[in-house]
């Protein structure tokens, strides 16, 4: 078993604290992710331009509970980094929270 297949057990414990002090809880988080799942297939893989927020782990997480590929790319890559990753992966999807 994996961790991201149970977490929802943990309800409405807080999952996220952010920077502004807001709580995201892992029932809110579960959802989240589920939303992003919901639209990607399994073994796909997922380009992530992420950085420190919950739609960031929204996404990788969504990515693991539907079993897609995720590929955590900074947010600071360049157009050149993201075409030749492209075309090296050829993702199916792009998460751009």
């Amino acid at each position: 078993m994996n961790f991201y297949d149970d977490i929802d057990v943990y309800g409405d414990a807080p999952a996220i604290i952010t920077e502004r002090s807001e709580i995201v809880s892992y029932a809110e988080l579960v959802r989240l992710a589920d939303a992003v799942g919901a639209q990607l297939t399994r073994k796909s893989v997922v380009i992530i331009q992420c950085d420190n927020s919950v739609a960031s782990i929204a996404g990788y997480l969504g990515c693991l509970r539907t079993r897609a590929v995720p590929l955590l790319v900074g947010r600071v890559a360049s157009e050149r980094q993201l075409h030749e990753l492209t075309a090296a992966y050829q993702p199916e999807f792009f998460w751009l929270p």
